[in-house]
């Protein structure tokens, strides 16, 4: 049996973990949302962790994953990692190497892997979608290949003054007031509140409400189907951006999965 935590907003991630599940006998796709049940089964082949890099670093609610889960001793289980990142790979996977070191497990294998940027609350969406699809699935194919044949690969020390500078960074973003409301064209369908991981959008009167747990993954923006959902006053003129093959519908079957 094989086992891989993925997280993922607009399904860069998600779509990675699946092309390596799909090298793999038996693998199983968990998404880490905040359901997600904390016990790793004991003496999985390959275990591994799939999620983008924010701001040089791990998504809190990945790191949050990682320190509380259960998990059991290593023994003989290949552990894996892959990163996606829309500029450098940063931090992010030293980091979590740094992080399953202390809970006594060693990462084996880590690969970055260049996808769509899509921090639409920081600047606008590019153009050449079909460019960076396939730069990631050349990517994920390659790490796959890898991954099934269970190669190691060194996984640096965790750069420290870079991560107080990621803390620093999503501090600021995630803490402050929410910036995020809909406008007029909100048809009031949910979909905000159900890709949300976090649980911090809550529908009132058919309008959604935003709270003080938000994860920085915009899946809210990017995925409403009217494009209501806005940032400040950052994202009503941008274009979206999802996945083009890994959309809502997979992002929710794989969350309702988890818990």
């Amino acid at each position: 049996m094989n086992r891989i935590y993925f997280f993922s907003g607009t399904g860069n991630s998600l779509q990675v973990a699946k092309t390596i599940a799909e090298a793999l006998p038996s693998c199983e796709l968990v998404a880490i949302c905040k359901d997600t049940p904390l016990e790793v089964p004991a003496n999985p082949e390959r275990l591994g962790f799939v999620f983008p890099n924010y701001a040089n670093g791990v998504p809190r609610m990945v790191e949050a994953f990682i320190r509380s889960c259960k998990l059991p001793a290593q023994n003989g289980t290949y552990l894996f990692a892959a990163v996606t990142y829309g500029g450098v790979a940063g931090n992010a996977l030293a980091r979590i190497g740094g992080l399953l070191n202390g809970r006594a497990w060693r990462l084996q294998y880590g690969a970055a892997i260049r996808s769509y940027p899509n921090a639409v609350i920081f600047y606008p969406m590019l153009r050449g979608v079909r460019f960076f699809t396939r730069l990631g699935t050349k990517a994920s194919a390659r790490a796959a290949k890898d991954i099934a044949e269970k190669r190691g690969v060194a996984i640096s020390a965790s750069d420290e003054a870079a991560q107080k500078r990621h803390e620093s960074f999503m501090a600021k973003l995630l803490d402050r007031e929410s910036g995020f409301w809909a406008n007029a064209g909100c048809a009031s369908c949910g979909l905000c509140e159900a890709v949300c991981p976090a649980g911090n959008i809550s529908l009132e009167n058919g309008a959604p409400v935003f709270g003080y747990c938000c994860e920085g993954c915009v899946a809210c923006i990017q995925h409403c189907p009217k494009q209501a959902i806005q940032y400040r006053d950052k994202t009503e003129k941008r274009r979206r951006y999802t996945h083009p093959q890994a959309g809502a519908h997979e992002l929710l079957r794989y969350r309702e999965g988890a818990r």
